[in-house]
């Protein structure tokens, strides 16, 4: 790469001609071999010419012929025109992204864009012309059909006549359907199609048929007893056989609607079971009473025992500094209904650790605090002579079994067996 001299911009080593400020960077011979003197292109304005009369009259022609082509290639080509503007549409967007894209002419981004609309009008148009070809194809398709049978109506007439005359009658309803498609009232075919379609009818319809007073009779009772189902399979038989018998369709309607909203609500019911058999077993082995209200107890079915619900027990008793104090207030309450209770032992408050939540106990049965509860065990041996006697308690924040002195505080969650009151 070298510096142009004149506008010092970097150009090939090989150029002889600055492609920035145009200036020629050879010498310029003349034939008998003297120097040109080289003129200066850097202060050169470009100047727009104005075009002739002729020359405007051949650019408009130009222009007027390349539409017309466009619309004729677009019509008998239209997928050609939609890969083509595809093809415009990522060339735009590459020239939108690097800024240029030379070897295609795209030295900005406006051209860029333009392109890429251009590129997505040819899509849209040639989208439009193969949808509607293939819509005109189509409707070509069914006015051919019907002018063939408007053409040839007494012909699948007479053949329709002819096989009611060799009974056979889905060959008959085939012709005398494509005559009604296009004459409805043609000469007796109303009453030949009647026959026709009440002889295709299974032996099940034509006693429908027979007995379709009766039967409109008994779906109607039976909707007059909240009979949903009984009257909704007597009025699909005559659907079957008269849709328009008098009021059925807005009879069966009805009856949909009813029998829809039934389901809705037998959903939600079972719905409604199978979240409370979900809560049951999340409970399980516990059930949850309340005798009193606002005293709720929890009884252990496996255990028969019957604990207090409240892990605070209902603020009565949160801490205590006496366990003996603990002993005589549980013989002398009456909670929930129930006398005796008393201090649970360490094996029956193990019985509610559950390792796997915390607190660890089961949350869905007890209100528990993330806390220590009392046992009436006592440690044996000792943890310590300097207390004396210590008791073992559960600590609900880990599951684990702890040592407490009688004068600490510990919450209390009493326990009774379960016996009646």
């Amino acid at each position: 790469m070298k510096k142009c001299p004149y506008c010092a911009e970097e150009i090939q080593d090989e150029a002889i001609k600055c492609k920035f400020c145009r200036s020629m960077l050879t010498k310029n011979v003349s034939k008998t071999g003297q120097e040109i003197p080289q003129q200066d292109n850097r202060n050169w304005e470009y100047k727009e010419v104005p075009l002739s009369g002729k020359e405007k009259k051949t650019r408009i022609k130009i222009i007027i012929w390349g539409i017309l082509l466009g619309i004729i290639a677009i019509w008998f080509l239209p997928s050609v025109f939609g890969f083509l503007g595809l093809i415009a549409v990522v060339i735009g967007l590459v020239g939108l992204l690097k800024g240029n894209v030379e070897l295609l002419g795209i030295e900005d981004k406006k051209t860029a864009f333009a392109v890429m609309l251009g590129g997505v009008f040819l899509m849209l148009v040639s989208v439009y012309i193969s949808t509607y070809k293939e819509d005109k194809k189509e409707r070509q398709k069914r006015e051919q059909i019907k002018q063939y049978e408007r053409e040839h109506i007494e012909e699948f007439y007479q053949k329709g006549l002819d096989a009611v005359q060799q009974q056979k009658w889905n060959e008959a309803n085939s012709f005398l359907d494509r005559v009604k498609r296009v004459d409805a009232n043609y000469k007796e075919l109303n009453k030949y199609l009647e026959k026709v379609r009440y002889e295709i009818l299974s032996p099940e319809d034509k006693n429908t048929l027979a007995h379709i007073d009766e039967i409109y009779q008994k779906g109607m009772n039976a909707i007059k007893h909240k009979k949903r189902n009984e009257a909704m399979s007597c009025l699909e038989k005559i659907e079957r056989v008269n849709p328009n018998y008098k009021d059925l369709k807005a009879q069966l309607n009805n009856l949909r609607d009813q029998l829809r909203e039934q389901e809705e609500q037998k959903k939600q019911k079972k719905q409604k079971q199978e979240e409370r058999i979900r809560k049951q077993k999340e409970m399980e082995p516990y059930i949850i009473k309340e005798p009193v209200k606002g005293e709720k107890v929890v009884l252990d079915t496996k255990t028969n025992l019957m604990w207090v619900w409240d892990g605070q027990f209902k603020g009565q008793v949160v801490f205590s500094n006496d366990y003996y104090d603990l002993n005589t207030l549980c013989e002398s309450i009456v909670y929930a209904g129930y006398k005796g209770w008393r201090v649970p032992t360490i094996d029956e408050l193990k019985t509610l650790i559950k390792g796997d939540e915390k607190p660890t106990i089961n949350n869905k049965a007890f209100n528990c605090m993330d806390d220590r509860y009392w046992s009436s065990t006592f440690s044996d041996p000792p943890s310590s002579p300097l207390y004396g006697d210590d008791i073992l308690v559960v600590n609900f924040s880990d599951g684990q079994i702890k040592h407490s002195y009688k004068k600490f505080g510990n919450y209390l969650r009493p326990v009774r067996g379960g016996r009646r009151r």
